[in-house]
């Protein structure tokens, strides 16, 4: 291999893909890695309400906050599963 010194060819610039496999620029590539605030089966509480609950599914989108699906008690006493933002649950 003529211009290359070591004994390896160097090694390919990784390159992301978005979910229609159109390239992302490099310097967009760092945001699309997220990263959740909450695990799955951490017991949380709305932060508008008294209601506390489990999460047991996630979401996470491009331009927009997570989600986190909750199953909790409602104050009627009702089971309820529903989904919030990252920003209307907290840490029970």
């Amino acid at each position: 291999m003529q211009g290359h010194s070591g004994p390896h060819p160097p090694l390919p610039k990784v390159r992301q893909l978005d979910a229609a496999g159109v390239l992302i620029h490099a310097k967009e590539q760092r945001h699309v890695m997220s990263t959740f605030k909450y695990v799955l089966n951490q017991q949380v509480t709305l932060t508008k309400s008294t209601e506390s609950g489990e999460v047991i599914g996630r979401a996470e989108y491009t331009h927009a906050d997570n989600n986190y699906l909750i199953q909790y008690q409602a104050a009627d006493g009702r089971q309820v599963e529903d989904w919030w933002t990252e920003t209307a649950i907290q840490t029970a």
